[in-house]
């Protein structure tokens, strides 16, 4: 298993990662309990703000509590970004995080993520197999031609879906 995080972005400047504000949640599997470090880049002199030991319940509540903050947030970001592990990133705009239903989401969201933390195994593209066209050309990948067969030949097929 992976060591993996819940990354929560509040991007100030889109295009410029800079000013981002960042919130890491990774799961302590020895104890059950959350860490979570929060960076402020602090216009230049940044500042990291580790937690640690939360239960599930208080971690929510600060989710809970860092969504909210920033419908009320005048200097706030301009759109939140949360990556979770084996998901498609999400990103909303600063506007929708003053609509209940999208703040709901966003902490529904990160709580699916902190469960799927024990489950997740991470493969980065270098560690794949690699299928070559050529041994001797090592850039070059291709997608392994598959058979329309839902069946190897011989073997009768075990659904009712003729082939």
């Amino acid at each position: 298993m992976s060591s993996c995080s819940i990354e929560i972005r509040f991007i100030k400047t889109i295009g410029s990662s800079a000013n981002d504000e960042t919130v890491l949640i990774k799961k302590d599997f020895s104890s059950n309990e959350f860490n979570v470090t929060y960076t402020d880049p602090n216009k230049g002199s940044p500042y990291t703000y580790s937690l640690t030991g939360l239960y599930h319940k208080k971690l929510m509540n600060y989710v809970y509590m860092i969504f909210k903050n920033q419908k009320v947030d005048e200097e706030g970001c301009s759109n939140i970004q949360v990556n979770i592990p084996g998901m498609p990133t999400i990103i909303l705009s600063k506007e929708k995080i003053n609509d209940l239903y999208y703040r709901d989401h966003l902490c529904e969201l990160v709580e699916f993520g902190i469960d799927l933390l024990e489950n997740v195994d991470v493969t980065r593209q270098r560690d794949l197999p690699k299928y070559y066209n050529d041994v001797n050309d090592q850039s070059v990948f291709y997608t392994p031609k598959v058979s329309r067969r839902s069946t190897a030949p011989g073997v009768s097929p075990s659904h009712l879906f003729f082939d």
